[in-house]
């Protein structure tokens, strides 16, 4: 069953993808849709790795809310549910292509089948993870400031947002009773302090006695800076402890390709165009280390914790190396205001949920505008505040501490990489053995 149809006129980043998946449509007509969706998923792990990664619009994203048939990515990552969304798709052109001739109809069902079957196994995994509780060591209580400040008017945005998160936070530490043990503040909330040498710049600043008055550690997305004189920084979080001192950084390890982060920058010309034709000046400065803060419970014990910056929280890789080193929770804090739309708040929540899933762990986000959440191990959502408001929220977390770390989590990105690998063996053993090839086809 071949398919002699010219191919379509498809213009964009995805036109190269059409002729590879028509190429391995060839191959087989019994095996199409499955090798299909293996390809997709492989495709889609290859744009979404590397210096010019990005993971949005995974064919699997739609399917966040439906807790049952996302609990198997715990195991393959959310690239085995792009395997299967992407299968009942080619299952469903498959349908479309089988013709009225019986043996064709025969084949088909034979397909969607085996696809039902899978489909099910998944389901049932499902059922069985959301049955089963997964032990928690203690409980954190954080409180998240929602500041709601417009990153667009830069004089609004550096004079009034450390006014607006102090605020907020006393007002919260005001109606939290007993204190928390950690407050939370977006990332780029704080402007106009900078992070020198672990030390606060400038010396004098309102900042430090704000958060000695405020008497809790405090997490915050502000500069780090690394060398003055090459004017070389991180877009960073800074954990501060009760008493205003810096505990530690992270610097953005992923930062956003060719605008928050630029190749040969340090060249002339590059630095020229940028500069005089893009607007950017300052590109960051990637960070270097998965830093695991530590926060002491006031119930007992501590808090471990890592923070993916922004769209970090979208690495599945990158998320899950912070919980093999050490952290309990993912605590994203993130500035998605600049679209001033819900959607695309929404869009980046649907794209991070995955993460708390895959590891089963909680994902906390702390963002600006939205959407600042608490999404628990199974992927759904504990508590949740309205967009584009300035708002603060006490959420008691539970800290989940579980030693036996999921397939995902140890082992990482296989499923995918199992997928490419088997791609081109395909492709070899069909290209070297006609036999086999004849085989396929049938």
């Amino acid at each position: 069953m071949d398919i002699r149809r010219p191919a379509p006129r498809i213009y964009g980043r995805q036109r190269p993808l059409f002729p590879f998946l028509r190429g391995f449509s060839r191959i087989s007509g019994r095996f199409r849709p499955f090798l299909l969706a293996i390809a997709w998923a492989g495709y889609e792990y290859f744009k979404s790795v590397g210096f010019s990664g990005y993971p949005w619009g995974l064919i699997a994203y739609p399917m966040g809310g439906f807790l049952p048939l996302i609990q198997f990515v715990d195991t393959t990552g959310v690239w085995g549910l792009c395997f299967l969304m992407a299968l009942v798709n080619a299952l469903i052109a498959e349908y479309a292509l089988a013709g009225p001739l019986a043996a064709h109809r025969l084949l088909y069902f034979r397909q969607a089948a085996f696809g039902m079957f899978l489909i099910v196994c998944v389901l049932g995994y499902g059922t069985y993870r959301l049955a089963r509780p997964i032990p928690y060591a203690s409980t954190a209580s954080l409180l998240l400031v929602q500041q709601n400040s417009d990153p667009w008017d830069e004089g609004s945005a550096n004079n009034d947002s450390l006014k607006v998160n102090v605020d907020l936070t006393l007002k919260g530490l005001q109606g939290s009773k007993p204190a928390p043990d950690l407050a939370v503040w977006s990332e780029s909330s704080v402007t106009n302090v900078y992070v020198e040498h672990n030390q606060f710049t400038p010396a004098r600043n309102p900042l430090v006695p704000a958060i000695q008055m405020m008497g809790v550690p405090v997490l915050f997305g502000g500069v780090v800076i690394l060398d003055r004189q090459k004017q070389e920084a991180w877009n960073a979080s800074v954990l501060v402890s009760p008493e205003g001192s810096v505990v530690d950084t992270y610097g953005k390890m992923h930062p956003v390709p060719m605008a928050e982060s630029i190749p040969f920058y340090e060249l002339a010309p590059v630095r020229s165009f940028f500069r005089n034709v893009v607007g950017i000046w300052n590109p960051w400065v990637s960070g270097t280390r998965y830093t695991i803060y530590n926060v002491p419970l006031r119930a007992g014990g501590k808090l471990s914790f890592g923070t993916p910056i922004c769209f970090e929280d979208a690495f599945s890789d990158l998320c899950r190396t912070f919980i093999v080193k050490g952290a309990d929770m993912l605590v994203n804090i993130t500035n998605d205001s600049w679209s001033k739309t819900w959607s695309a708040e929404i869009q980046h929540f649907e794209v991070a949920r995955f993460r708390a899933v895959e590891n089963h762990r909680v994902l906390v986000r702390s963002t600006n505008g939205g959407v600042s959440a608490v999404i628990g191990p199974w992927g759904e959502i504990r508590s949740r505040m309205p967009f584009f408001e300035k708002a603060w929220r006490t959420v008691d977390v539970p800290v989940y501490r579980d030693g036996r770390l999921t397939p995902y989590t140890r082992f990482g990105d296989w499923f995918p990489r199992l997928s490419i690998a088997f791609l081109f063996l395909v492709l070899l053993v069909s290209a070297i053995s006609p036999k086999i090839k004849r085989v396929l086809r049938t």
